[in-house]
C-alpha cells in the first residue's frame, strides 16, 4: 500500500470516528433534553411542595448520630427544611435539613494528634462545634476540650450531567456522618422512589432507596497527604499561639464552670480552668 494509500484510510478511519461521536452526542442531547432535564425539574418541584409543608407541619422527628471522640449524639431534631433555587444553566439544585439540639455536649480528648485529627473530622462532616487546648503549668499539651453546637446538616445536591445524560446524587450526612456518591438514570427517579427517598430522609422510613446506586463512599477517616498536613500544622500552631491569652483569661476569671471538671496534678489551679470555660464557651443553658 502506497503511502498516499495509507493517508487515506487513515483519514477514512477518523472520519468514521468524528461521525460515530457526532452521532453519540446527539443521542446524548436528545437524552438530555427529553428524558433529564424536566425529570430534574419534577424532582425540584417534588421537594419544593415537600419543604414547604414539613416547614409548615415542623414534625417532632428526633435523630441520632455515632460521632467519633463522643459517641452516640442524640435528640437532634429535623427542624429547619432548605431548598436551593434551581439552576437552569447547570441543572443543578440542593436541599437541606438542619438538625437541631437545645443542649451542648462536651466531650475531652487527651493526645494532641487525636485533637487535630477531631477537627478535621467535625468540620469535615459539618458539624458546628467549639474547642479549647488546655495546657500544663509548662506549656504542653494536656488535654482538648470539645463542646458541639447542637447543629447538624443534611445535604443532597442534584446536579444534571451532560456528558452521559445521568443525575447525579452528592448526599452527606444521611443516617449517618459522611458523604456518599450516587448516579441515577432519568427512568430510575419515579414517583414511587421519590416518595419512598422523601420518607428515608426525614426518617418517617428505614428503608435506604439508595443503596443500589451508590458509587462511592467518601467516610472521612483522615489520610496523611500532604494538604492534610500541612493544616494540622496550621491548627497546632493556631492553638499554641491561643495559648498564653486562654491563660490570662484563667487568672482573671474565678467564676464556677457550667460543667464540673477533674483536677489533674499537672494542670493548672481548679480556679484558672472555670475561667477559661466561661471565656471559651459562654454561659450555657
Amino acid at each position: 500500500m502506497s503511502y498516499l494509500d495509507q493517508l487515506k484510510k487513515k483519514a477514512d478511519e477518523v472520519k468514521a470516528k468524528a461521525a460515530a461521536e457526532g452521532k453519540d452526542k446527539a443521542q446524548l442531547d436528545a437524552k438530555m433534553t427529553q428524558e433529564v432535564i424536566p425529570k430534574m425539574q419534577v424532582m425540584y418541584q417534588y421537594f419544593h411542595e415537600m419543604v414547604q409543608q414539613l416547614n409548615y407541619i415542623k414534625p417532632d422527628t428526633k435523630i441520632s448520630y455515632e460521632v467519633q471522640g463522643l459517641g452516640n449524639y442524640d435528640e437532634l431534631m429535623q427542624d429547619e427544611f432548605i431548598l436551593g433555587n434551581y439552576d437552569k444553566t447547570r441543572h443543578h439544585f440542593f436541599l437541606r435539613i438542619l438538625c437541631h439540639k437545645q443542649r451542648k455536649v462536651r466531650f475531652q480528648i487527651q493526645s494532641e494528634e487525636a485533637a487535630t485529627a477531631q477537627q478535621e473530622y467535625l468540620w469535615k462532616h459539618n458539624v458546628q462545634f467549639k474547642w479549647a487546648q488546655i495546657n500544663d503549668k509548662k506549656e504542653r499539651f494536656l488535654k482538648a476540650i470539645f463542646e458541639l453546637q447542637g447543629r447538624i446538616v443534611i445535604e443532597l445536591e442534584f446536579d444534571a450531567q451532560y456528558d452521559d445524560a445521568t443525575i447525579h446524587l452528592k448526599a452527606k450526612n444521611i443516617h449517618q456522618l459522611g458523604r456518599k456518591d450516587y448516579i441515577f438514570q432519568a427512568r430510575d427517579l419515579s414517583s414511587e422512589f421519590l416518595d419512598k427517598l422523601a420518607m428515608y430522609i426525614t426518617y418517617v422510613a428505614d428503608d435506604n432507596v439508595l443503596a443500589p446506586f451508590e458509587t462511592d463512599t467518601i467516610w472521612g477517616h483522615l489520610d496523611k497527604n500532604p494538604e492534610q498536613r500541612i493544616r494540622q500544622k496550621i491548627i497546632k500552631e493556631m492553638a499554641q499561639k491561643n495559648t498564653p491569652a486562654m491563660a490570662q483569661t484563667q487568672k482573671s476569671n474565678t467564676t464556677s464552670p457550667p460543667v464540673q471538671e477533674k483536677s489533674v496534678k499537672t494542670s493548672t489551679k481548679k480556679t484558672e480552668k472555670k475561667g477559661l470555660f466561661r471565656h471559651l464557651f459562654g454561659q450555657n443553658k
